[in-house]
């Protein structure tokens, strides 16, 4: 039992993760539209593609 919920958990994890990525890049993209400066180096305006997360 403790190994499912430590799979799940970990699943959850990767996708908050990956949920706050495409918030902050679409959050970048919402500024760069409304003449806010240019993200900083390093930062993609854009959402990555991302894999899928494991399935039960």
């Amino acid at each position: 039992m403790l190994t499912a919920i430590a799979v799940h958990q970990r699943t959850i994890d990767l996708a908050l993760k990956r949920l706050k990525r495409l918030l902050e890049a679409d959050r970048l993209q919402l500024d760069l539209k409304s003449g806010a400066q240019s993200p900083a180096p390093g930062l993609r305006s854009e959402p990555e593609q991302f894999e899928l997360l494991p399935q039960d």
